[in-house]
């Protein structure tokens, strides 16, 4: 039986090589699948304008350039996806030491709100099929769709939900796929708890099932949740059919509602709080009820000592 030799020395002179070896280091870190496509994808981006140039002919010009021919093709968000692939893999090479410091800088541009869906939507959506006339599969994405807009959690978290998870006792569920890999216990609302008691009486199941199966006890593909909930939303009246909108949404009211950054955070499953502060910056300025939460106006409140608001 051959050894593996120790000291073999891998040579990364070409910007592909040093794809390579972050690719390796990816798998060793144990980055999930999605997560090495996607800088597999940089990687293709980079090597599409550029080429596959040796390390020593990459610097600030050059990413300038692939920024550039970036920009007469895609929108600001996709080329900074695609930038942040890039600049992962030249850091590593710096890190390593096989390539100078490279700005990899992200296209500026003003961030709009995501498109979520109206509190009439909503409503048409959440209206009650009749369980004695209405076929499981109506039923069950009836439910989903109470489950995206009760949680906003994920696709990838809805479809990978299994029986064994939620715990209607204690008003929780575990949330074991997650995009940071990290398992998370959430609360579930009363409303929720009310409808997932009723549709696991009528599901049935064990506990290693999948909470919101698919034909044959299967589990959702993405796609086929994707098609469940579109063909659901259609058949309402409701011409949006994003799965990911109920969570814009869903972040959105929590805003609205007064609901603080650190609590968004750790309900939405977010690594970081950049996207929570995006979502507080878009808007703050709708928050109703706003005297419900002034100090000045709960001081006021408090003096029992009432303003009166005149015209200019």
């Amino acid at each position: 039986m051959s050894k593996i030799s120790m000291n073999k020395k891998v040579r990364i002179i070409y910007f592909n090589d040093l794809v390579e070896a972050y690719i390796k280091i990816c798998k060793v870190k144990n980055l999930s699948p999605k997560t090495i496509d996607y800088y597999k994808m940089s990687a293709h981006i980079f090597n599409k304008y550029c080429g596959n140039p040796k390390l020593e002919e990459i610097d600030d010009e050059m990413i300038t350039e692939l920024i550039l021919m970036l920009k007469e093709q895609m929108k600001a968000v996709s080329i900074n996806s695609r930038l942040r692939g890039i600049r992962a893999i030249l850091n590593y090479g710096v890190t390593i030491g096989v390539i100078k410091t490279v700005k990899v800088p992200m296209v500026k541009y003003d961030k709009e709100a995501k498109e979520g869906y109206t509190d009439q939507e909503i409503r048409q959506l959440l209206v009650k099929p009749n369980i004695n006339k209405c076929s499981f599969a109506e039923y069950r994405n009836w439910v989903m769709v109470n489950y995206l807009y009760g949680t906003g959690c994920r696709l990838a978290t809805l479809i990978n939900i299994k029986i064994k998870d939620v715990d209607l006792e204690n008003r929780l569920v575990t949330n074991r796929h997650m995009k940071t890999r990290q398992q998370i216990l959430n609360p579930l609302p009363t409303a929720l708890i009310i409808i997932l008691r009723e549709y696991l009486e009528i599901r049935g199941g064990k506990e290693e099932d999948y909470l919101f199966p698919q034909e044959a006890n299967k589990r959702f593909s993405d796609r086929g949740a994707k098609s469940a909930i579109r063909r659901f939303n259609l058949s309402r009246g409701v011409l949006k059919t994003s799965i990911h909108a109920f969570r814009h949404t869903w972040a959105k009211n929590c805003i609205l509602n007064g609901m603080d950054i650190f609590t968004l955070q750790k309900l939405g499953g977010w690594k970081n709080l950049d996207m929570v502060r995006n979502y507080v910056n878009l808007y703050s300025a709708d928050i109703k009820g706003y005297d419900d939460i002034n100090p000045l106006e709960k001081i006021y409140s408090n003096m029992n000592q009432r303003l009166t608001m005149k015209g200019n």
